[in-house]
């Protein structure tokens, strides 16, 4: 999967509230999860001038929190064709990695090479996994694409853990060295835990989903692993038991949140935006570099509303501030 491949949209406050760092994203054909700020794109995301938020945020994390930032947002606005390198956002992943053929029911990971990406630049919102070459749940039919979905299963612990549902320990009762390709089916009408099986084509075993839920499901399933799905790590042991959850739960998720009253600094609205990035402008040594920074700071996003004065106004609210 390309790295700038796109997915889908959300809005900004949506990353602050519903779909931050490790939190999974449910777009209409498939399921990802929002990357750590470690992958993100540093340079397009503008950074906050809050001292107040910031000293509260390196008392809860510490002091190597060098800077906060707002999340990186697309700047290229093409009318003809979009390229990836049109698109600026924040960096996800697949997951589950463990998709469902609607026709034949194959369970597979996305990776291993039974499904297939098919991108859309121009509605990312259909970016899709086809499984190819399907002949149906019998066998029998001729061999087109059919849709992939996202596996609606996945385990967390309280601890704050994420990973993929254990679907061959799961339906082999423990480890077990059979390598046959998994298949999920229904046997009613209905999409209750009871009617959802899974089965093995290599060993033929089977197992019903009500057994990885309630007691059944601390006896089924496996101890959790530490892993943090957005990180790419695992800690080293974790106590808590595994539990099984479903996809798109609204519970699987919360944002912790710190807040800051902000008080401007400054009795003019040029010198407030000085006093917010004040770093860009204090080794000026005279009113013909103030174009040029001003430029560089369109540039990269950062400091907007500060175009809108003359390099005339900008440059004595310099001097004014440097007089104090």
């Amino acid at each position: 999967m390309s790295d700038k491949t796109p997915v889908g949209e959300v809005r900004p406050s949506q990353l602050l509230w519903t779909y931050g760092p490790g939190a999974l994203i449910d777009l209409p054909n498939l399921s990802v999860v929002t990357l750590g700020i470690d992958r993100w794109e540093k340079e397009r995301c503008t950074p906050i001038k809050e001292a107040r938020l910031l000293s509260a945020v390196r008392r809860v994390l510490g002091a190597q929190v060098d800077s906060l930032r707002m999340p990186p947002f697309r700047v290229s606005e093409n009318m003809g064709k979009r390229t990836a390198e049109d698109y600026i956002g924040v960096p996800v992943r697949p997951f589950p990695r463990w998709l469902r053929c609607v026709k034949c029911g194959l369970l597979s990971e996305y990776d291993i090479g039974l499904f297939k990406l098919k991108e859309s630049y121009h509605r990312p919102e259909s970016t899709r996994f086809v499984h190819k070459d399907c002949k149906g749940s019998r066998g029998d039919q001729p061999a087109r694409d059919a849709d992939a979905v996202p596996a609606r299963f996945l385990v967390a612990c309280r601890n704050g853990h994420l990973d993929d549902f254990p679907w061959h320990y799961f339906v082999h009762r423990g480890t077990s060295d059979c390598k046959g390709t998994l298949r999920f089916f229904e046997s009613g009408a209905s999409l209750q835990t009871e009617n959802l099986w899974i089965k093995c084509d290599g060993c033929g075993a089977a197992r019903n989903m009500a057994h990885a839920f309630g007691r059944l499901g601390q006896e089924n399933l496996p101890a959790c692993r530490g892993r943090h799905a957005h990180l790419d790590t695992y800690d080293e042991k974790c106590e808590e038991d595994a539990r099984a959850v479903l996809l798109g739960a609204t519970n699987s998720w919360f944002p912790v949140t710190l807040s800051a009253l902000a008080i401007p600094l400054a009795d003019d609205p040029v010198t407030q935006l000085l006093t917010d990035d004040w770093e860009s402008f204090e080794d000026l040594e005279s009113v013909d570099e103030v174009k040029p920074t001003v430029r560089l700071l369109q540039k990269k996003g950062l400091l907007p509303g500060i175009e809108r004065y003359t390099a005339d106004e900008i440059w004595n609210a310099i001097e004014k501030k440097r007089s104090g």
